[in-house]
C-alpha cells in the first residue's frame, strides 16, 4: 500500500518536473527564434478567445451573438 502512494506520488513529481521542462524549452526556443513571435504561456495573450487584447468577438463561440452588439452595434473590426 505505502509503495504505491510512493510510487504514485513520485509520478506526479516526474510529471510536473516534465511540465516546468517543456514549458522553459519552448522560452527558450522563442528567444532564439523571434521570427516565430513571443512565447505565449497557455490561456493567455491574444489567442485566449473574446475580449482578448480588447477586440470583442462578433459571436461567441456557442454561436450566439456577443450581448454588447446590441448596445453598441456589431464590431468595426476585420
Amino acid at each position: 500500500m505505502l509503495t504505491h502512494f510512493l510510487s504514485s506520488v513520485a509520478a506526479l513529481l516526474l510529471l510536473l518536473a516534465a511540465w516546468i521542462t517543456v514549458q522553459a524549452v519552448a522560452r527558450r526556443f522563442a528567444q532564439q527564434h523571434p521570427e516565430c513571435g513571443p512565447y505565449q504561456e497557455a490561456g493567455g495573450g491574444c489567442g485566449g478567445g473574446c475580449g482578448a487584447c480588447a477586440q470583442p468577438c462578433n459571436n461567441q463561440p456557442n454561436g450566439s451573438p456577443n450581448p454588447t452588439d446590441a448596445i453598441s452595434g456589431p464590431s468595426k473590426h476585420p
